[in-house]
């Protein structure tokens, strides 16, 4: 199913749709019987994989389906890549997905309720999901943060209608200790930034019958990712030598691509520049063909590397001066052309290696990419990295 990829600018739609996986995840294939006699299980859940030295995140739970008994407890462990993420239960969730058509652009009702992590255009993060809400029967609100008695965590019951972790920063340990009243059944969590593409299942069965028990839930987490990089891994590297088919198929002196995608594994978010070091003379320009959504800044520091933040109120913000272009053109404003055509290039004008020149967040997706120009007057080596995803970096070296 494709998703939505919402962010600061602008919200355009993803051919690199993240999907939550069919359901013939690896979990199944290790279940074990356990019982309430052998006592309370914690399933660790991981959200996001760490780039490494992958060079890839993913809009993916690890595992994405969980078989629990009640009084058992599942521990989401965050890993932030750049991409933003929530836990989200809730008789909403379960009800909107009942009704999801894969054919369509439109979320059922029941799920347009679930305010979104960030806004569809210009703004700061939607605090009713971005911060922890426990809801019994209410909707949630449209925007302002619930409130502090709302966000209070108790046992999931299944029958809380929104039951949201709210943003996981990185290494962030959600909880969820299934009530000893929840009733046998299947739950679905969600995150509220890549809504039905990034989904995963709970399946709560009676005591003495078969579930999952913690080792077994640790064995499928690392199968699944796993397979995860063994699917990918031609992809990244493809990218790393300079070329993404379909779309670039030769490496290019000057060019480079800034992230990429696949269409068989559209969970995966490559997050590395290829290749990561380039030459050019003096007065030569770079070209980058940008995949996804990617900032490449100069002479940035570190404060623009953090580009969504928790603040010690419990508030979740962005932070403008990471997205915005610096030292030339960023991308023009509105959506796409309505006929995709060649890419569309932005000029982003030169750099002599001082201060601070950015492009500013563009947002490039197929069937229309982008392109990103920067000619370099002074030699010198330049490091730069993109500030929507924190372990992608790369190095122009100017003689």
């Amino acid at each position: 199913m494709a998703r939505r990829w919402i962010y600061v600018l602008a919200a355009l739609t993803l051919v690199f749709a993240a999907c939550g996986g069919d359901d013939s995840s690896s979990t199944n294939a290790a279940k074990t019987t356990t019982t309430a006699a052998n006592g309370a299980q914690t399933l660790k859940v991981q959200v996001d994989v760490s780039p490494g030295d992958a060079s890839v995140a993913a809009t993916m739970y690890f595992p994405h389906m969980v078989t629990a008994h009640p009084g058992d407890t599942v521990q989401f462990n965050a890993v932030f890549t750049g991409e933003p993420h929530t836990v989200t239960f809730g008789t909403l969730v379960d009800q909107g997905f009942a009704k999801l058509d894969p054919k369509s652009d439109t979320e059922p009702p029941e799920l347009q309720k679930i305010p979104t992590l960030l806004p569809n255009g210009p703004g700061d993060a939607i605090q009713a999901a971005a911060q922890p809400c426990f809801l019994t029967t209410e909707d949630p609100p449209k925007s302002d943060a619930c409130t502090k008695d709302q966000q209070k965590q108790p046992d999931f019951d299944g029958t809380q209608s929104y039951y949201n972790s709210g943003f996981l920063p990185d290494g962030a340990q959600y909880a969820v200790k299934l009530a000893d009243t929840i009733k046998p059944g299947e739950y679905t969590w969600f995150c509220t930034l890549h809504r039905a593409g990034m989904s995963g299942k709970l399946t709560v069965v009676a005591a003495g019958q078969k579930a999952d028990t913690a080792d077994s839930v640790d064995a499928a987490r690392q199968k699944d990712i796993d397979d995860f990089h063994t699917k990918i891994k031609s992809t990244v590297d493809a990218i790393r030598g300079g070329t993404l088919p379909p779309f670039i198929t030769t490496a290019a002196p000057g060019a480079a691509i800034a992230g990429g995608g696949s269409e068989t594994v559209q969970e995966a978010v490559p997050v590395l520049f290829g290749p990561s070091k380039i030459d050019v003379k003096v007065g030569g320009s770079v070209t980058w063909t940008v995949v996804g959504p990617h900032t490449i800044t100069f002479g940035g520091d570190e404060s623009l590397r953090t580009a969504i933040v928790k603040a010690p109120d419990g508030g979740v913000h962005l932070n403008p001066a990471s997205f915005a272009p610096a030292g030339g053109a960023g991308q023009p404003q509105g959506p796409p052309p309505a006929k995709p055509g060649p890419p569309i290039a932005i000029n982003g004008g030169s750099y002599d290696g001082s201060g601070l020149h950015s492009s500013g967040l563009v947002l490039s997706f197929p069937p229309q990419l982008y392109t990103y120009a920067l000619k370099f007057t002074k030699a010198g080596t330049y490091s730069y990295f993109c500030a929507v995803h924190p372990d992608m970096k790369g190095v122009v070296n100017v003689t």
